[in-house]
């Protein structure tokens, strides 16, 4: 028995070759989008996980400095509070700031779109934004990147 090579001929034609080619080149046509939307769609999950992220961190940390606080609110507007003790909550632009007690002024968050303070009294429905002593709970709402978080503070320093 012997053992032929495989004439020319046998192999695959030039035509065959570019109909594989032009197959390869429609699916891949077809599939680009979607892997292009899913690559979007993971970097938009991830932005928005960071900015979720950054948000609970600088809310939290505001939360514990205020909450905290040994004097009832002295002055407050839409985007600021300041207690007593010197502890000052405030968007300066789109950064978020904290101050604590002689201490200086620490960005808590950045690129913040919409912040706003709401001061409640006693009754926890009552808005005391004119008398700012006697706001016993702070209502913050922050957003980033179409992104909305908030929270409620109670203050221990403020006399009910």
């Amino acid at each position: 028995m012997s053992h032929r090579l495989r004439p020319f001929g046998s192999a695959f034609t030039l035509v065959e070759l570019i109909a594989v080619m032009v197959i390869l080149s429609v699916l891949a046509a077809a599939t680009a989008p979607i892997v292009a939307s899913a690559g979007q769609a993971y970097t938009d999950a991830s932005n928005r996980r960071s900015a979720a992220a950054d948000l609970a961190f600088a809310l939290d940390r505001a939360g514990r400095t205020l909450r905290e606080a040994p004097g009832p609110v002295v002055n407050v507007s839409a985007t600021s509070i300041e207690l007593a003790g010197g502890e000052r909550l405030a968007l300066l632009g789109s950064t978020l700031w904290l101050t604590e007690p002689g201490g200086a002024a620490s960005p808590l968050c950045q690129r913040v779109g919409t912040f706003q303070i709401v001061c409640l009294g006693e009754d926890g429905r009552t808005d005391v934004a004119s008398s700012p002593q006697e706001a016993q709970r702070l209502h913050i709402l922050a957003e980033r990147e179409g992104l909305w978080l908030g929270t409620v503070i109670f203050l221990r320093g403020a006399e009910p």
